[in-house]
């Protein structure tokens, strides 16, 4: 849903004639590349496992709350 959601705000950039064509579609190549780069960094990847679980704790303890 966020990258469909990314993809149309590109999308209205352009149309909006916010962006060229060319910048938007660079912006999508740089994400996805600095996407790749941190799927393979192990520190990044300690970093989001911790910050996964304490976010789920957050969740899980305001559902308790209800």
């Amino acid at each position: 849903m966020i990258l469909k959601r990314g993809y149309e705000f590109g999308e209205s950039r352009v149309i909006c004639n916010a962006h060229l064509y060319s910048d938007v579609e660079m912006g999508r190549i740089m994400g996805n590349e600095t996407v790749k780069c941190l799927r393979s960094n192990q520190a990044f990847q300690r970093d989001f496992e911790a910050v996964k679980e304490e976010v789920l704790g957050i969740i899980e303890q305001s559902k308790e709350k209800e």
